[in-house]
């Protein structure tokens, strides 16, 4: 049975939808997904929206389109899917028009039975793989005719000399300049040279006719040309390869245009990630200062009226006390808590100290073994904006060990390296399984923060063998030692 995953059903009463499902269902394809569309224009949305369907069944008359015409439409959106047409008895014609126009079979919707309708399937996939594979090939022979304006190569593979059209003084190089073989080899460029190698090796040796490649060739005047080459392979009878033809297309305006858009797209996406951030940081920043001036105020005054109670009392209740105490308690928390979520610069701090400080709130509170190496002449360097993606780093993942990881010992270590700010966080915890986990939003906003800075983020860990946290960020000289 042909591996469907999907089937669009396109049909617009409910009691046929249905018996076809029934009847699918018999024929084996009860765990296949099915989508219904009861108007083309249904249909049209779902094209939009989704991935392609595997196989569609289509009624021809619709609420929003009829006859011929719905076929040439779905078959238009949908063409790379065999479509089988469900026909009523006096629609029988015009589904023959449709199997002339390119559909793959039709059915009679009161006579479908399991097994017929499996085969229909099989029969249709089967047929619509075979259509697809005709119109690459006539396309192939399109592509070769079009051949004439690109350069055009007859390669003897027996003696290596290259019989070349008149094109091939896209490359700047004289007429009479021999351009066999070696010379071809010579001007591919040195990252494409093992590949196309290793290529023409393997399409030699398999029945492949036709294939393509890729590759830079480097031209007269010292620059380079991408390059699209088309190739046909002739066999003698024993299957071995001796002669190459080709055809050269220069694709360089192409490449070129896609590498600008894809720079324009990251600089899009990292503008988007920046404003992000710096949203973050104002709400951190105004949730800390909130926290600190507001809530510990009205927290003080609290304390300030138990306070003036005890005075007035001989003997203080053990609960006002208590209520003291955990007065005290809950402003500490806010203090650490707002201290943690306000950005260096405006607390005046460094980096180093703020690190310090961090490591030092988690001894305080938490059974861990820290180890914190900061070279302080690489906090010097780093402007505001590294200091602070470096900070909120190590919090983040401080938070993932203390939240994840139980473990005993941690180990942070800040560096320069090669021009690189190295930060490196390890802990012996459970670990985890790498292959088994994308990683949570903390884990994306750690990676998306370096990424901002041209940075690169690495994770590695086992179960059982804790994890290794690792940032490179590239180092920028600056003035600016706070954030």
């Amino acid at each position: 049975m042909e591996k469907i995953k999907e089937i669009l059903i396109i049909e617009d009463n409910p009691l046929d939808s249905t018996l076809l499902k029934e009847y699918l269902d018999l024929a084996g394809y009860q765990f296949v997904k099915m989508t219904y569309a009861e108007r083309l224009k249904d249909a049209m949305l779902y094209a939009s929206n989704t991935t392609q369907p595997d196989l569609i069944f289509l009624d021809l008359n619709l609420p929003d389109s009829n006859g011929l015409e719905t076929f040439l439409s779905i078959n238009g959106t949908f063409p790379f899917v065999p479509i089988i047409v469900l026909s009523g008895q006096a629609d029988t014609e015009v589904a023959l028009q449709a199997i002339q126009a390119g559909a793959q079979d039709y059915v009679l919707k009161g006579e479908i039975d399991e097994k017929f309708l499996a085969k229909t399937i099989q029969y249709c996939v089967e047929r619509k793989r075979n259509q697809l594979k005709l119109q690459e090939s006539n396309k192939r022979y399109e592509i070769v005719s079009k051949a004439t304006n690109d350069p055009v190569w007859d390669w003897d593979m027996i003696t290596g000399r290259i019989i070349w059209n008149d094109k091939v003084s896209i490359f700047g190089f004289p007429d009479e300049m021999r351009k066999d073989y070696s010379w071809w080899l010579a001007h591919i460029h040195q990252d494409d040279i093992e590949r196309v190698n290793r290529n023409i090796d393997y399409y030699s040796k398999s029945t492949e006719e036709h294939w393509s490649d890729n590759y830079r060739f480097l031209c007269a005047d010292g620059s380079f040309k991408y390059i699209l080459d088309r190739r046909f392979i002739i066999r003698d009878s024993n299957g071995k390869a001796y002669r190459m033809i080709g055809a050269l297309q220069d694709i360089t305006d192409q490449v070129l245009r896609q590498q600008r858009q894809d720079e324009e797209k990251t600089l899009q996406q990292k503008a988007i990630l920046r404003a992000t951030v710096e949203g973050q940081e104002r709400e951190r920043s105004e949730i800390g200062k909130e926290l600190h001036d507001n809530i510990n105020q009205i927290l003080a005054s609290v304390k300030l009226m138990i306070t003036a109670t005890i005075a007035k009392t001989k003997e203080p209740d053990s609960y006002l006390l208590d209520a003291i105490k955990l007065t005290d308690e809950c402003i500490q928390e806010i203090r650490r808590l707002s201290n943690s979520l306000i950005p260096l610069r405006e607390k005046e701090i460094e980096l180093m100290e703020a690190m310090e400080g961090v490591v030092g709130r988690i001894k305080a509170t938490a059974n861990l073994n820290f180890t914190l190496s900061i070279s302080e002449q690489l906090c010097r360097k780093l402007n505001s904006e590294q200091q602070l993606t470096i900070y909120r780093i190590t919090q983040e993942q401080i938070n993932n060990i203390l939240k994840h990881a139980m473990a005993k010992k941690v180990c942070i270590m800040l560096k320069e390296e090669d021009g690189y700010a190295v930060l490196v966080i390890t802990d012996d915890g459970i670990g985890f399984d790498k292959a088994g986990k994308n990683g949570g939003i903390g884990m994306k906003n750690m990676k998306s923060r370096s990424e901002l800075l041209n940075g690169q983020f690495f994770i590695d860990s086992t179960p059982g063998k804790g994890c290794t946290l690792k940032i490179l960020i590239p180092v920028t000289e600056s003035k600016s030692t706070a954030l």
